[in-house]
């Protein structure tokens, strides 16, 4: 997956924390983090300097997710798969 497809999952990942409710305030501010990182990374360099740390991340948020946000695990896994078939 390029760049560029990567972007375009994290705008679905945006897009489902906007219907979340206020209620779930600490898994926006979680993922919203996770999201910037990868950007960050995106935008620095061809390479990941941080991979382990985002995979672990977006591991832990599968697992904490699983069973009340579905939509946003699947979004997730599909980039933890990703970046794991990128060799991060």
């Amino acid at each position: 997956m390029s760049k560029e497809e990567i972007s375009r999952t994290l705008e679905l990942l945006r897009a489902e924390l906007e219907r979340l409710d206020a209620g779930n305030a600490p898994v926006r501010t979680r993922i919203a983090a996770l999201i910037r990182d990868i950007e960050r990374q995106l935008d620095a360099s061809d390479e990941f300097d941080d991979g382990q740390s985002i995979f672990d991340r977006l591991a832990g948020i599968l697992e904490d997710f699983e069973a009340d946000h579905p939509r946003i695990t699947g979004i997730v896994s599909k980039l933890s798969t990703t970046l794991s078939n990128m060799g991060i």
